[in-house]
């Protein structure tokens, strides 16, 4: 194959493969409690779910969104009973957060989700050379960086 045709069938096959996974972020999933929940809802039950007692500013640090999209997402997994808000006894103003019951096999469920699609890129990588592993990751390092000088501009 040609230089010029590899390069258009690599850029063709990685747009192919973000288009593919953009479209998979947008598609709501039950993780076993019975109500579909998005990848931003689910993202947030986990987070939650590794830090219990997390508060609002932690967790929009960790998600790397605004402080302000915070509760109005809290109050939609509080809707779906799977989040609870508390304040502590020492700082009364500060709102902390915990998964409900519910939360918790929400949480557990994408965790098994996770093991699914880990389990393929294990199997993938088994099967690579680690001169090839190292080439791959420092790709898509390049292009994270790439990426996030894109959005920092604005």
């Amino acid at each position: 194959m040609k230089e010029d045709n590899r390069f258009e069938d690599m850029s063709d096959l990685f747009f192919r493969i973000l288009s593919r996974f953009h479209e998979i972020e947008r598609i709501p999933r039950d993780f076993g409690t019975g109500d579909p929940l998005y990848p931003s809802e689910i993202h947030m039950v986990q987070a939650i779910g590794r830090r219990p007692g997390i508060n609002v500013t932690e967790l929009a640090g960790h998600l790397g969104i605004t402080k302000g999209a915070v509760p109005k997402m809290v109050r939609r997994l509080e809707k779906k009973r799977l989040v609870r808000r508390y304040r502590d006894g020492d700082n009364r103003k500060e709102i902390h957060l915990e998964l409900t019951r519910s939360g918790i096999a929400a949480y557990r469920g994408h965790e098994r989700f996770h093991t699914e699609i880990d389990a393929v890129i294990l199997r993938l990588m088994n099967s690579m050379s680690s001169d090839t592993i190292a080439a791959v990751r420092e790709v898509f390092i390049q292009l994270d960086e790439y990426a996030e000088g894109i959005l920092s501009r604005g």
